[in-house]
């Protein structure tokens, strides 16, 4: 959102509405806010490093290799992610409106950015509500800014297994400013 600063006006106005109780509205956000979603779909595309790893039950052969009963396989699911058969064009980068260009990527089996099946995340949903009323809250109490401006987008530690999203490399995180909104 900092390197599309409209996204933060989008974002501000859309989720203006979710904060005038006393507590952030997490339905409101979850259903109501579009470019939000969107924005964290492309994250979570971008940022997760989740695998599945299944036992063989019978060997067999794909292409010129042969799995053996018994051993396991692991499935990243980050080159999914990355497929422009289904994401089309510029996988590498963050795009805001991929996903609200097409909905039907959020339920596309290629995108498991909490995994799949009987090893789908259960804290899935809190993580979403707690990230979106986090987005929220800051965009709707302060102006943000990268400062100083001119950084380099974070580069993420692709070399270090995790089993969610990715860390960005040390010293690569942006440097930001808050200010209080009036």
């Amino acid at each position: 959102m900092l390197n599309e600063p409209w996204l933060i006006d989008a974002v501000r106005k859309e989720t203006e509405p979710a904060l005038r109780g006393e507590t952030p509205d997490l339905q409101y956000l979850d259903n109501s806010c579009p470019q939000l979603g969107a924005i964290w779909d492309e994250a979570m595309r971008l940022g997760s490093l989740g695998l599945s790893v299944r036992h063989v039950a019978n060997e067999v052969i794909i292409g010129n290799k042969v799995l053996r009963k018994g051993n396991r396989v692991m499935m990243p699911f980050r080159q999914l992610h990355f497929d422009e058969k289904v994401f089309g064009a510029g996988v590498e980068e963050f795009q805001s409106q991929r996903f609200l260009k097409t909905p039907s990527l959020e339920k596309s089996p290629s995108f498991r950015p909490f995994g799949g099946g009987i090893t789908m995340c259960p804290g899935r949903f809190v993580a979403k509500q707690t990230v979106l009323a986090f987005i929220a809250t800051i965009v709707n109490r302060f102006e943000i800014e990268i400062d100083p401006p001119n950084q380099s987008f974070p580069t993420a530690e692709e070399g270090i297994p995790v089993v969610g999203l990715m860390d960005p490399k040390i010293g690569s995180d942006y440097k930001i400013k808050l200010t209080q909104r009036c």
